[in-house]
């Protein structure tokens, strides 16, 4: 990767994956990591690679980095899809990679289209199981929990926008009451985000 979109997905792969060895997570740490995450993506957004293999390196980074942060100008989802569109016109210029996987995996987190898990697989499928490296191993087990977990946000916010509530209002109504298995995992993430909001605001 070249240095920049590298350190877009080194910083943003942390946020992603911030906690998940058991250390504990602190406020202070995620918000600032997610300001970092979040600013760079910004400055780096209209940024194009020189090759089908930078491009796809810089949108990754790009794209999980919008995913991951709790920051939004009131613009995110206009980056995102803009993204996606970059990611779908130079996905068939790439060779079978980890990095075609990861780009795959992503996209369908976001859109949801079997096409995409499917083409993930049989890359995957070509690695041979046994003998796969902590990346592979990783970014399989990222494509699994989207596959055995999806649910797309728009189905949220079509929620939170029939009862006329902010986002932040959203999340908090979802922890206080009953909540569906398949979100279950993600009730960390909701109450950092939580708390990551409520400090920005008494600032």
């Amino acid at each position: 990767m070249s240095d920049q979109a590298s350190s877009l997905f080194t910083l943003a792969h942390s946020l992603l994956t911030l906690g998940q060895d058991g250390s504990p997570i602190y406020v202070d740490d995620f918000t600032r990591l997610n300001r970092d995450v979040y600013e760079l993506a910004l400055n780096l957004k209209d940024n194009h690679g020189a090759t089908p293999e930078s491009e796809a390196e810089l949108c990754l980074g790009l794209l999980v980095a919008f995913n991951v942060t709790v920051y939004d100008n009131g613009h995110k989802r206009q980056y995102i899809q803009h993204i996606l569109d970059r990611i779908f016109v130079i996905l068939p210029q790439l060779p079978a990679s980890l990095l075609k996987v990861r780009l795959l995996t992503y996209c369908y987190g976001e859109v949801y289209e079997e096409e995409l898990a499917r083409e993930a697989h049989a890359i995957i499928s070509s690695w041979g199981i046994s003998c796969l490296t902590a990346e592979q191993q990783e970014i399989l087990e990222e494509l699994k929990n989207i596959e055995e977990n999806s649910y797309p946000w728009e189905i949220l916010d079509e929620e939170r926008n029939k009862l006329g509530l902010s986002q932040s209002a959203y999340i908090e109504k979802v922890l206080e009451g009953n909540l569906p298995n398949h979100l279950e995992a993600k009730i960390e993430t909701l109450r950092l985000e939580i708390e990551a909001l409520r400090k920005e605001i008494k600032k």
